[in-house]
């Protein structure tokens, strides 16, 4: 029971850690877009 609980745990991980990436680098995307833009906008 708890070995099968933690592969449970396990195969979770796996389809957690890369969406979180995902939505972790779209977050980090869109914030430097934002600041190249407000870069952009304080040099001309």
């Amino acid at each position: 029971m708890k070995e099968h609980k933690g592969r449970l745990i396990d195969s979770w991980f796996v389809v957690f850690i890369p969406s979180l990436f995902m939505i972790l680098l779209f977050i980090a995307q869109y914030f430097f877009n934002a600041f190249v833009e407000l870069f952009i906008q304080l040099f001309n």
